[in-house]
């Protein structure tokens, strides 16, 4: 059976009392190691570096960077 989205809400903010933190990773810094760690030099440098003049990403770090995960119950 699936869990419903609220179950696993619920999962993750009771988890959190606990002090077992969600398995889903949201700090950027860290994707993107990981990212530099899975793909060629070649590849990540033409990704990480903006794939051209560099706009596009930086577009997209300040749109992310207004979104906050707030829990509420």
């Amino acid at each position: 059976m699936a869990t419903s989205s609220l179950n696993w809400q619920k999962e993750i903010y009771l988890n959190g009392f606990a002090g077992i933190l969600p398995s889903v990773n949201i700090d950027l810094h860290k994707l993107e190691q990981k990212a530099k760690a899975k793909m060629s030099s070649e590849s990540f440098s033409y990704i990480g570096g903006g794939s051209g003049n560099e706009c596009t990403i930086r577009s997209n770090r300040d749109a992310i960077e207004k979104y906050k995960i707030m829990p509420r119950m």
